[in-house]
C-alpha cells in the first residue's frame, strides 16, 4: 500500500505542479487582459482539475507521512481520504450552482 501511495503521490505532484503553473498564468492574462476569451475560459475550466491534483498530492503525502508516524492508521487514513472527497463535492457544488456569484 505505501508504494501505491508514494507512485499515486509522484504522479499527481506533476499534475499540481503543471494544473498550477497554468492556472497561475491564465490568472495573470486575464488581469492583463491579454487574449481574454481564451483565458478566461480555460482559467474557469482549470480550477477544478487543480484543485483535484492538489487534493490528490496532499492527502497522499499526508497518508504517507502518518504511515511512517503511526503503526496502524487505518481509520486516520480514511479520515484523510474521506475530508479530501468532502473538500471537492464541496467545491463542484459550489463551482456549478453558484457559478454567476448569487445563489
Amino acid at each position: 500500500m505505501n508504494r501505491t501511495l508514494t507512485n499515486l503521490s509522484d504522479v499527481s505532484f506533476w499534475f499540481f505542479v503543471s494544473f498550477g503553473l497554468l492556472h497561475l498564468s491564465l490568472s495573470f492574462l486575464v488581469v492583463q487582459n491579454v487574449i481574454k476569451p481564451l483565458s478566461w475560459l480555460l482559467f474557469n475550466t482549470l480550477d477544478l482539475p487543480f484543485l483535484m491534483a492538489a487534493l490528490v498530492y496532499g492527502s497522499s503525502r499526508l497518508m504517507i507521512s502518518m504511515d511512517e508516524s503511526f503503526e496502524k492508521s487505518e481509520f486516520l487514513k480514511q479520515l484523510c481520504a474521506f475530508l479530501a472527497i468532502v473538500i471537492f463535492i464541496s467545491a463542484v457544488i459550489l463551482n456549478f450552482a453558484v457559478a454567476d456569484g448569487s445563489f
